[in-house]
């Protein structure tokens, strides 16, 4: 496989666990995204899933319908973190095959924690602070 391929594939997988991310933040499905971006149920599941990278247009689109800036998405997907990443695959993966109810649960969880943690460290901040694709 040539190196061009493997980044590209690379950035698929990250394009997808950044969309998967985002769709278990806001509770939606793959259809709850397609309906909203307009784009083909099949096109968003390969995109989710890393299989391939949707066109500029639908990827935009998807971004748009979750509330992030194409260039976000695409600065993400490209930066320097796989572990990162795949922790977030992972994690998206294995909530997916937990019952709504438990899925609820942990986001109520995680959020509680994630503003634990943004209140613990605002200080810290504060005094820190001076002022490829897939077929349609």
């Amino acid at each position: 496989m040539s190196g061009e391929r493997k980044l590209h594939q690379e950035k698929a997988r990250r394009v997808g666990a950044i969309l998967q991310a985002r769709l278990l933040q806001l509770g939606w499905q793959q259809q709850d995204l397609a309906e909203k971006a307009q784009v083909p149920h099949s096109t968003v599941s390969r995109a989710v899933r890393g299989i391939c990278l949707p066109e500029t247009d639908n990827l935009e689109r998807m971004a748009l319908a979750l509330g992030l800036p194409l260039s976000y998405v695409l600065d993400q997907a490209t930066a320097p973190m796989p572990e990162v990443n795949e922790m977030v695959r992972e994690i998206s993966l294995i909530v997916s095959h937990l019952p709504e109810d438990a899925q609820r649960y942990l986001l109520v969880s995680a959020r509680a924690l994630l503003a634990q943690q943004q209140k613990e460290r605002a200080p810290e901040e504060n005094a820190k602070e001076t002022t490829g694709s897939c077929p349609s």
